[in-house]
C-alpha cells in the first residue's frame, strides 16, 4: 500500500507492518513511534477496523482521525470483556498507548482478538511495562519508526535545550515560577508537579506573578481539561500544572517549555514528559526542558534526543555503551553530547573527571548470605575492630551498612562475652 502524504520513514513503518504481520504465527506488532513522529497518521494507513485507547479525550482525537474505525475506549473494552459481551469484530485491530497492555484486564483484550485471528498493532512512544520490561508478551515482533535525533535533524522536531544541577537530587534547584522567569519568561509551558498540593502551589505561585496557570488534576472534568488545553494551544494561557495527567496523548505544539517540578525515575516517564513540547510551531527554535530535580543526569536517563534500544523481551529500552559523555556546554548552559552544542553551535568541553565525595568504604555481602555466614561476618568484623584498636561495637555499624539492618544482638553479647576469655579458651576464631 502506497500512501503519498506519509513521510518517508512513515511509509517504511508502513510496508514494515503490512509485510511482517502475515509471517508471523501470532500476528501482533509493536511500533515504537516518538512523541512527535505522526503515530495517528501511521494508524489510520494502517486501516484498522478497531481502534482501542485508554481515556476519552485520545478516544475522541483518534475517532476524528481514523477514518472507518470502531473506537473504543480501553477502560468500556475490558469491562465489555468481564461482562461476558462481544467486542467488535475485527480483522485488524490498533491499540494506541500499549504500554498499559499489562494493566489487569487489559492483556485480555490482546488475547481475545488473538483467539478471532485478528492482527494487532501495539503503538507507543514507550512501549514497556510499568516494571521496566517489554511487551514480548502481547507481541512477536518491533519496529521503531525513528529515533529523535533523526526526527530533529528532519526538522519534525525541534531540538531539546536541558537545564539542569549537575547531578540528580531530592530538593528542587527552584521553584518552578522562578526557572520559568529566568529561562523561559513568556513562553508557553506545562510544569509537572510531585503531587496535587504541590501542583495547587505552583499555580498559586505563577498566578501571584502575573501570569496565567491552570491546574489539572484527574479531578477535573473532561470539558475544563479540554477548554485548558485550547486555551494553552491558542496563547490565552500560558502555563498548566498538573502531577502526572498530561503524559500522553496531548498535542500542543506552542508549548517550548517543560518543567520537571518531581522526580521522573524511568526513561518512559521522563520521555512520555518532555515529548509534550517536542512538536514544531511557528517561530518556535527548541523547546527548553527545565529539569529542576536532575533527572537527565542520571545515566540510565539521558537526554531526550539520546538514540534508545527498544526490545521486546528483558530491559525494554537501554541506551548504547558507546554514547559520549553528557556534559554542559559553556557558552548557553544546556546538556548534551557530542563535539558541539545542539542549541548554540559552540564546542562541547571534555568531560570533567568524577566528582570525589568522601565516605567510608564498606564491603557489600550478598543478600543470601544465611544466618551462619551473617555471624561469622560479624566476628570477623569485631576482629577487625579489636586488632585496630576500636570499640568492638563499631562492628555493629560495619554490619548494618553491609547488610542493611543491625546485628541480633545476642550474637554481639556471645562475640563479646567470648573476647573476655583468655587466649586458651577461644575457639571460634583468632585474634
Amino acid at each position: 500500500m502506497v500512501v503519498t502524504e506519509l513521510r518517508p520513514y512513515q511509509l517504511r513503518a508502513v510496508e514494515w507492518t503490512e509485510d511482517t504481520l502475515p509471517t508471523l504465527a501470532r500476528p501482533s506488532v509493536v511500533v515504537q513511534a516518538p512523541t512527535g513522529a505522526g503515530k495517528t497518521v501511521l494508524m489510520a494507513a494502517l486501516r484498522p477496523d478497531v481502534v482501542i485507547a485508554p481515556g476519552v479525550d485520545l478516544c475522541a482525537q483518534l475517532s476524528s482521525r481514523v477514518e472507518g474505525a470502531t473506537v473504543l475506549t480501553t477502560q468500556l473494552a475490558a469491562l465489555m470483556l468481564r461482562r461476558g459481551e462481544d467486542l467488535p469484530p475485527a480483522r485488524r485491530v490498533a491499540l494506541d498507548e500499549a504500554r498499559w497492555v499489562a494493566a489487569p484486564g487489559w492483556g485480555a483484550i490482546v488475547d481475545h482478538y488473538l483467539q478471532q485471528g485478528a492482527e494487532l498493532i501495539l503503538f507507543d512512544a514507550t512501549p514497556t511495562t510499568t516494571s521496566g520490561g517489554g511487551l514480548g508478551r502481547w507481541a512477536d515482533a518491533l519496529y521503531q519508526v525513528a529515533t529523535v535525533r533523526e526526527l530533529v535533524d528532519a526538522g519534525y522536531l525541534v531540538p531539546w535545550k536541558v537545564m539542569a544541577p549537575d547531578e540528580p537530587q531530592r530538593e528542587l534547584a527552584a521553584e518552578p515560577v522562578d526557572a520559568w522567569h529566568w529561562q523561559t519568561p513568556g513562553e508557553s509551558a506545562i510544569v509537572f508537579a510531585e503531587n496535587k498540593a504541590h501542583a495547587a502551589g505552583v499555580v498559586e505561585s505563577f498566578t501571584r506573578a502575573d501570569v496565567s496557570a491552570a491546574l489539572i488534576t484527574d479531578d477535573t472534568s473532561e470539558r475544563q481539561r479540554a477548554w485548558i488545553l485550547r486555551a494553552l494551544g491558542d496563547g490565552s494561557l500560558t502555563v498548566a500544572v498538573c502531577a502526572q495527567i498530561l503524559r500522553q496523548g496531548i498535542d500542543v505544539p506552542r508549548v517550548s517549555s517543560i518543567i520537571l517540578a518531581r522526580a521522573c525515575g524511568s526513561i518512559p516517564l521522563y520521555l512520555q514528559a518532555v515529548g509534550r513540547g517536542g512538536r514544531p510551531f511557528e517561530g518556535k527554535a527548541r523547546c527548553t526542558v527545565l529539569d529542576l530535580r536532575g533527572t537527565s543526569r542520571d545515566p540510565h536517563i539521558g537526554h531526550p534526543e539520546d538514540p534508545r534500544i527498544w526490545a521486546l523481551d528483558g530491559p525494554a529500552v537501554s541506551l548504547p555503551a558507546d554514547l559520549p559523555a553528557c556534559v554542559m556546554c559553556e557558552q548557553c548552559r544546556a546538556w548534551g553530547r557530542g563535539g558541539r552544542c545542539q542549541i548554540c553551535g559552540h564546542a562541547l568541553p571534555p568531560p570533567g573527571s568524577p566528582k570525589v565525595r568522601a565516605k567510608d568504604l564498606i564491603e557489600v555481602r550478598a543478600q543470601t548470605d544465611g544466618e551462619e555466614a551473617r555471624r561469622a561476618t560479624l566476628e570477623r568484623f569485631v576482629q577487625d575492630a579489636v586488632r585496630k584498636g576500636h570499640k568492638p561495637w563499631s562492628a555493629a555499624h560495619r554490619y548494618r551498612g553491609t547488610y542493611g539492618a543491625e546485628p541480633p544482638r545476642e550474637w554481639m553479647v556471645d562475640i563479646l562475652r567470648w573476647l573476655q576469655q583468655g587466649p586458651a579458651q577461644r575457639t571460634l576464631l583468632d585474634i
